[in-house]
C-alpha cells in the first residue's frame, strides 16, 4: 500500500466518523421511562397526591412507545421499584398508554389484550374512549365533540348493543355533549342494558369527575354541591346510583380541599355521604368507596387500604372490604386480595371477605387453584381453612359485584 492509499484511507475513515457523530446527534434520544416523573408534582389536594402535567404525560408516553412495548410500560408504572409519583399516578399514565396505541392504528382487541386491569382500568379506558371516539367519527363527518346527544346516541347504539366495550366511551362522548347528568345517563339507558348500560353510565361519571379519569384529561366539569359529599349521587335515579358509588371519591375531591380535610379524615367523609342512603345503596356506596381507594391511597394490602377498619359499624367495614378485594381480583391481583382479608382481624369479617375473593376469583381462574392461591399468602392455613368453609357454602351465597 502506497503512501496517498494510506492517506485516502484515513480521510475516508476521519469523514465516516464525523458523518456518524453528526447522524446521532440529529437523531431523536433515546428516552427512558424514568423521565415520566417529571410530568408529576406534589400536590395533596389531589386524589393521589401528586397533580399531572397532561400534556408533559402524552408526550412523554408518545416518545416511549416508539422505544417499549405497552406490556413493559406498563409494568413500570406499577413496579414498587418506580418513582413514587409514577406509580400514586399511574392511572394518568395508563390512560395515555391506552389512547395513543389506538390512535397511532393499533386495533382495540389487540391493546385490550396488551394492557392489564392495573391502575383503574386506565389502560383499558384510553383505548376504549379512543376507539369509540374514532368510530363516531368514522360515521360523523364533523368533530365529533360538537355532536349532540341524540347524534352520539344514535351512532353509539350499535356499539352499546354489540358487546364490543365501546360503550363505556360512550357515556364519556355523551356527558361532554350534555355537562348534565340526568340527559347523559338517559341516554345510556335508552341505547343499552344490563352490564353495557352500567359500562355506559361509569363513562359519563368517570367523565364528570374529570382530570385523570377523562377521555383527554380535562378538568372537572361537574358543579360540587356545597359541602354535600354525596353528590352527585343523591341528585341521580336509583338505577344510576351503582356506578356513581364507584367514582364518589373523585367527585370528592374539591371538598376535601376546600375543607382542608388530609388522607387520615377521609373515612369520615364517606361515612356522611354513605350514610345518606339506606339498604342497598348504603352498602353499594361504602363497596364503592373500598373498590375505588386501592389505589388512589398508594398503601399495601396488609396496611387496609380502604381504611374500611375505621367504620363504626360491621356492616360498613364489610362492605368496604368487598370493594377492596373486587378491585384487586379486577386486576387479577389474586394474592394481595387474600393477603388483605387475611389482614382484617375479625372473624366474621375475615371470612365475608374471603368469601368475596373466592366467589370473584372463581369466574377468573379454575376452582382447584384456589387453594394453590391460598399457598401464596403469609399464614396459608388461614386462607385454607377459610376456603373450606367457602366451599361448603358456596351455593347459598349472595353475589358480589
Amino acid at each position: 500500500m502506497n503512501r496517498w492509499s494510506g492517506q485516502k484511507i484515513l480521510v475516508i475513515g476521519v469523514i465516516a466518523i464525523v458523518v456518524f457523530i453528526f447522524a446521532y446527534m440529529q437523531s431523536p434520544k433515546m428516552m427512558t421511562p424514568e423521565e415520566l416523573a417529571r410530568c408529576f408534582s406534589e400536590n395533596p389536594a389531589a386524589s393521589h397526591g401528586y397533580r399531572a402535567d397532561f400534556s408533559c404525560v402524552q408526550e412523554t408516553v408518545n416518545q416511549l412507545m416508539q422505544q417499549f412495548s405497552t406490556p413493559k410500560l406498563m409494568r413500570y408504572i406499577t413496579n414498587e421499584s418506580s418513582p413514587p409519583s409514577v406509580v400514586s399516578s399511574c392511572h394518568v399514565t395508563a390512560h395515555a398508554i391506552g389512547q395513543l396505541s389506538i390512535e397511532r392504528g393499533d386495533g382495540l382487541e389487540e391493546t385490550l389484550a396488551a394492557c392489564t386491569g392495573l391502575c383503574r382500568n386506565g389502560c383499558k379506558h384510553g383505548a376504549i374512549a379512543a376507539a369509540a371516539v374514532a368510530e363516531l367519527a368514522d360515521a360523523y363527518d364533523e368533530d365529533i365533540a360538537h355532536a349532540d346527544a341524540a347524534t352520539i346516541g344514535a351512532i353509539g347504539a350499535k356499539y352499546c348493543t354489540a358487546k364490543t366495550q365501546l360503550c363505556h366511551g360512550i357515556g364519556h362522548l355523551l356527558y361532554i355533549a350534555t355537562q348534565d347528568f340526568d340527559e347523559a345517563l338517559k341516554s345510556c339507558e335508552s341505547i343499552a342494558d344490563g352490564d353495557e348500560a352500567e359500562r355506559c353510565y361509569l363513562g359519563v361519571f368517570m367523565e364528570a369527575v374529570g382530570e385523570e379519569n377523562s377521555l383527554a384529561f380535562r378538568s372537572a366539569s361537574a358543579t360540587i354541591a356545597t359541602d354535600d359529599p354525596a353528590y352527585p349521587c343523591d341528585s341521580v335515579d336509583a338505577q344510576y346510583r351503582h356506578a356513581c358509588f364507584f367514582e364518589l371519591a373523585g367527585f370528592q375531591r374539591d371538598l376535601l380541599a376546600r375543607t382542608r380535610r388530609d388522607t387520615s379524615e377521609r373515612a369520615a367523609l364517606i361515612v356522611e355521604a354513605c350514610n345518606a342512603f339506606t339498604g342497598g345503596d348504603q352498602r353499594d356506596c361504602y363497596t364503592g368507596y373500598g373498590y375505588s381507594s386501592v389505589e388512589q391511597l398508594n398503601q399495601s394490602a396488609s396496611s387496609d387500604p380502604g381504611q374500611c377498619g375505621n367504620f363504626g359499624n360491621v356492616s360498613q367495614r364489610d362492605a368496604c372490604s368487598v370493594g377492596v378485594v373486587l378491585k384487586y381480583v379486577d386486576n387479577r391481583n389474586y394474592t394481595e386480595a387474600l393477603e388483605y382479608c387475611r389482614a382484617v382481624g375479625e372473624s366474621e369479617r375475615e371470612q365475608q371477605c374471603f368469601n368475596a375473593a373466592f366467589q370473584n376469583m372463581e369466574s377468573e381462574t379454575r376452582v382447584d387453584s384456589l387453594s394453590a392461591e391460598c399457598g401464596r399468602v403469609s399464614e396459608p392455613h388461614v386462607c385454607i381453612a377459610a376456603l373450606e368453609r367457602y366451599t361448603e357454602k358456596s351455593g347459598s351465597l349472595p353475589a358480589n359485584d
